[in-house]
């Protein structure tokens, strides 16, 4: 798994209970803001997990500054070596439109499942809704044989994931 933004890291003992072998998680703050419960997980299940400590693509509208160290998901890839990847994960702030610029060989190489944030404000269409449209619309277009679903889980705009499933 390739865990893009993290944060409080409330994803990562689901993740584990699916037997996940090995987590990538990727965010400028490495475990400082994880919350106390996943910091157990973090304990028990060290070797199964990775922290990176950069930002995807900038550090712009990140929560934390970390001297602009970024990366970008063909740096992860080759650096990690990678020869699977079974599910990206993102909510990095908006930098979800570069990572999709990124996608398509991806994809055709990996056939990873998606789960990306498409609730983000894009600063530069001054539209508080771009990201709710365009984003689907560029992955619908790169992501053959895939089925998508969109799930909101919170009372406002925040929280929109869209998720892509090979079929």
């Amino acid at each position: 798994v390739l865990n893009c933004g993290v944060s409080k890291g409330f994803e990562i003992p689901q993740f584990l209970t699916y037997g996940v072998k090995k987590i990538f998680n990727v965010d400028p703050s490495g475990i400082k803001h994880l919350h106390p419960y996943v910091k157990n997980y973090v304990k028990i299940f060290n070797n199964r997990l990775k922290f990176i400590e950069k930002a995807m693509y900038t550090s712009e509208g990140c929560y934390i500054h970390n001297n602009n160290k970024t990366t970008s998901l063909h740096e992860l890839i080759k650096k990690l070596k990678l020869s699977r990847l079974d599910l990206i994960k993102t909510d990095i702030e908006g930098a979800e439109k570069m990572l999709i610029d990124e996608l398509e060989p991806v994809i055709f190489k990996y056939r990873p499942q998606l789960s990306i944030s498409i609730y983000h404000i894009d600063n530069e269409e001054k539209d508080r809704f771009s990201h709710l449209v365009s984003l689907p619309n560029r992955l619908i277009k790169i992501c053959k044989n895939y089925k998508f679903y969109i799930r909101h889980y919170s009372f406002d705009r925040r929280e929109t994931i869209m998720y892509c499933i090979p079929n």
